[in-house]
């Protein structure tokens, strides 16, 4: 069975794609802003583990990786944020939620499930070789 770590499961792009894995039969590890949402996803997605991650505070995030044991098949960084204005129009609260989503919370977020990706690539080069 693969197992996929997903932000943004929420709701658009990635909810299909969250959709789209729990029905081919794979393990999935929905990060969700908050207990609202989680409560909200749970019965769409039976048997998938949840965790609380505020992708716009990425220093909240240290740890998450706990969550997965074992090998980890992909970790699907989909949320995301835009505020759509002009540049002169952008005050620094939107600069930085925007980067704290789109950058930053990926960086860690790899940093935090990076040992189980590894673990994955182990196995896999295992298996080709």
């Amino acid at each position: 069975m693969r197992t996929h770590v997903v932000t943004g499961a929420a709701s658009g792009i990635g909810r299909a794609v969250a959709e789209r894995l729990r029905d081919r039969g794979d393990r999935l590890v929905l990060l969700l802003r908050d207990a609202d949402r989680i409560n909200q996803l749970r019965p769409s997605f039976p048997g998938a583990v949840f965790a609380e991650a505020d992708l716009a505070r990425p220093a909240t995030l240290r740890g998450i990786g706990s969550v997965v044991t074992g090998p980890l098949d992909s970790l699907l960084n989909i949320a995301g944020v835009v505020d759509l204005a002009a540049v002169a129009d952008l005050d620094l609260a939107q600069w930085d939620r925007q980067l704290a989503v789109n950058l930053t919370a990926p960086a860690v977020l790899t940093r935090e499930f990076l040992p189980h990706l590894r673990e994955f690539m182990r196995n896999t080069t295992d298996v080709l070789a």
